[in-house]
């Protein structure tokens, strides 16, 4: 009696009419799905959009924030260029990477204030390690690729350049050809590399002082920005470039590019396609350890080829104002532009090359690196209890870090180590004295010291025995 009453209310037959639609829409829906080809169906990975709903609605891509794990963070919204644009333009260059002698020969383009120091340091203790020879100006931090540089080892070729230069392909590749060299770079989020370039070549020294007190960071930025406006505007033809504003582009030899006929967007576009097909694989400071877990791979080396020392980290340690405003990041984009779109292309690739390598692959050896990173800087050195704090005073090597010489190697200064390396090569591992004496006299330098020839050669020895084993 009471099933024949609910059978028949108003209520039952409501519930019965939109299971229907629901049973119905949800058929429609499974058959269209089941037509529309795998590549177009939307992705519901974990890690697209879930746990952090963030959209961006632009042009570009969202700024990477530093420190995100990139296999955590979600699809951008719009893709500079299709995939296919992009394996096109390096399908030359990709093509060429299995015959290359990937294990010796490396061009690496320094850049400004994206932690190339550790790269640097890396790259150098890799060639001093394996007596390969650098492509170096003696003595000087700058490379300047046109200009007389140190011979190579009697009978060598060169090997190695990763001194600070501006990029020039045809001169480049006569001296290291790209059919036998790994040409890389290492490039960072626009705003984080202004903001760092900014302060440390002094660009806020004149603008922090207002009438009577000191501006923050976000008002000194759109100080000096007012301030330089004229000078730095980018036209409809030019763009203004040095070390602060599109430093990356400065680097990587965009005021070739500027000579050209043509508009700036025209100028720019060609710039990228251009660096895309130059460099085999571009490093994302935003992304540190993962970049030299897939240069590790790429160059077949072992974990600790591609050790460093935390303590070259910087942060914004004097200013604790350095948070942004939406209006001073508008500001930077505006002023960077040819930065944002080549660092958002490199972006882009940076997350094919994850894709293809394998995000969980990747997530594994990130962690196991990291875990050996830290064991062996912390048998290198006695460090403070707060790990934020940055002063050299602090940090006293151990018993063990004294005998390994690689530790001292990895946290020494670029100008140092540029020292160290002329003198190692100029005199072919301190077998000429003759050119020791030579170069000494020609550049006017000291010779080196006793203890800085064993330190040295030290560290070749040691790699013999490891590879001996």
């Amino acid at each position: 009696m009471i099933a024949r009453e609910v059978l028949k209310s108003k209520q039952f037959r409501r519930l019965v009419v939109v299971a229907v639609w629901v049973i119905a829409l949800v058929f429609c829906f499974k058959y269209s799905y089941a037509n529309v080809p795998e590549s177009s169906r939307l992705s519901f990975s974990s890690n697209t959009f879930l746990g952090n709903p963030r959209k961006y609605f632009g042009t570009f891509p969202p700024e990477i924030e530093e420190n995100e794990a990139l296999i955590e963070r979600e699809e951008g919204t719009e893709e500079i260029r299709s995939s296919s644009q992009l394996a096109a333009l390096q399908n030359e260059v990709n093509n060429e990477q299995d015959s290359k002698s990937l294990k010796e020969n490396i061009l690496f383009l320094k850049t400004h204030k994206c932690g190339t120091s550790s790269m640097v340091n890396i790259f150098y203790l890799y060639g001093v390690r394996r007596r390969l020879n650098f492509v170096i100006e003696p003595w000087k931090r700058q490379l300047d690729i046109s200009n007389e540089l140190l011979p190579p080892r009697k009978g060598g070729k060169y090997n190695i350049q990763c001194a600070h230069a501006i990029f020039k392909p045809e001169e480049q590749h006569q001296i290291l050809p790209k059919e036998t060299t790994l040409y890389t770079t290492i490039i960072r989020s626009p705003i984080k590399r202004f903001v760092s370039a900014f302060s440390y070549f002094g660009k806020d020294k004149s603008t922090r002082q207002d009438s009577n007190r000191t501006l923050t960071l976000d008002e000194t930025i759109q100080k000096w920005f007012s301030q330089m406006e004229e000078e730095i505007s980018p036209t409809n033809t030019t763009a203004f470039t040095d070390y602060v504003v599109n430093g990356l582009a400065r680097d990587l030899g965009f005021n070739e590019y500027l000579e050209r006929e043509g508009t700036l967007q025209e100028k720019i576009d060609d710039f990228v396609d251009d660096m895309l097909q130059e460099f085999d694989l571009v490093l994302l400071t935003d992304y540190f350890d993962e970049s030299l877990v897939l240069l590790k791979e790429l160059m077949g080396w072992e974990y600790r080829d591609i050790f460093f020392m935390k303590r070259f980290y910087t942060t914004d340690r004097s200013r604790k104002d350095s948070v942004l405003s939406p209006e001073t990041e508008y500001l930077i984009r505006k002023y960077n532009l040819v930065d944002v779109q080549l660092y958002n292309v490199f972006h882009q690739v940076f997350r094919q090359k994850v894709r293809e390598f394998g995000e969980e692959r990747l997530r594994n050896q990130v962690t196991e690196f990291r875990v050996l990173r830290d064991e062996f800087e912390n048998n290198c050195y006695e460090k403070p209890e707060d790990s934020e704090v940055f002063k050299k005073k602090e940090w006293e090597l151990t018993e063990w870090g004294r005998k390994e010489h690689a530790c001292t190697f990895l946290h020494m200064p670029d100008i140092k180590i540029d020292f160290l390396v002329s003198e190692l090569q100029a005199n072919s591992d301190f077998t000429d004295l003759q050119g020791q004496d030579n170069v000494s006299e020609l550049y006017k330098k000291e010779p080196m010291s006793e203890e800085e020839k064993e330190f040295m050669l030290s560290i070749q020895a040691a790699h013999d025995q490891h590879v001996l084993g």
